[in-house]
């Protein structure tokens, strides 16, 4: 039986496509916990982006942040503006924020706390 390396190199290369593509895919997804925000809904103009600070004790925030299901986020999450650039990476133990960094989309840092 003759064995046919065209057909086999063809399969392999198929299936490792596809592969990349569930990858990457996966990769643009954002994170479980994650929302999107039109930057008119969390920007002030005198004072900036301060839609998180309810989130941070050490701002006196008295809001917890729960994942869909309910159970308080305890992970990092990443919001993002509808252009999918990010808005905000926070890190957050049992829906409260303890370190974050909040970006205009312009990809521009402009809050960096730590509340720890």
């Amino acid at each position: 039986m003759k064995t046919n390396y065209s057909d086999f190199f063809t399969f392999h290369l198929s299936l490792l496509a596809c592969l990349l593509l569930t990858l990457s895919g996966n990769l643009n997804a954002q994170s479980v916990g994650s929302q999107t925000h039109v930057f008119a809904m969390v920007y002030d103009s005198v004072y900036g982006i301060q839609f998180y600070d309810k989130y941070n004790p050490t701002l006196e925030g008295d809001s917890i942040r729960k994942y869909s299901d309910g159970h308080l986020c305890n992970s990092l999450i990443e919001d993002h503006y509808p252009n999918k650039q990010i808005l905000h990476k926070g890190f957050y133990t049992n829906g409260k924020l303890t370190q974050y960094t909040n970006y205009y989309c312009c990809a521009i840092i402009i809050v960096n706390h730590q509340t720890w």
